[in-house]
Parts: C-alpha cells; structure tokens; sequence
C-alpha cells in the first residue's frame, strides 16, 4: 500500500496516526492545555511563559498528548473501516 495521500487523507494506518492523532489533535492539545492549565495557576504574562515551570508543563503535555494523540489515531483508523481487523499486517 502506498504512503502517498490520497486526496489528503494518509492511506496508511501509521501515516494516518501521525497525521491525524498527533499533528492534527495531539499537539494543538498538549499545546493549548499546558498554557492553559499553567495560566490558571500561575497567570499569563511574557515573563512567566519562558520559565522552568512552564517548560516542564509544555512538555510533559505534550509528551503525553503525542502518545495519546497516536493512540486516538489507530484507534480512529480502526473505526472508520479502512482496515479490516483480520487482515494481514505489513512487516
């Protein structure tokens, strides 16, 4: 099977997590929930955006959302029909 998108929509399960879980919800989420979660403690302003604390927020979010996001992805992939559950698996 082709990695190449057809009509923009990864034709691969692999493809499809990384495109849809992560790029598309994983990140923008771990993103916007750090900076949420870190405004509502801390406040928002320049100056406590490039501290160490909203460092460790930003990435533990967003570690945490990429492999959440991968797993929304293979999960979503499996619904949507485009891979029947006995079907071989390429190596």
């Amino acid at each position: 099977m082709s990695a190449s998108p057809r009509n923009g929509i990864p034709t691969t399960r692999n493809h499809f997590a990384w495109y849809v879980g992560v790029l598309r919800w994983g990140l923008p989420l771990g993103v916007f929930t750090a900076i949420g979660t870190f405004a509502n403690k801390y406040g928002l302003s320049w100056h406590s955006l490039g501290s160490i604390e909203f460092l460790v927020y930003l990435v533990s979010n967003v570690g945490f959302a990429v492999l959440g996001g991968y797993l929304f992805g293979v999960m979503f992939w499996k619904l949507s029909g485009r891979e029947p559950e006995n079907s071989a698996r390429d190596p």
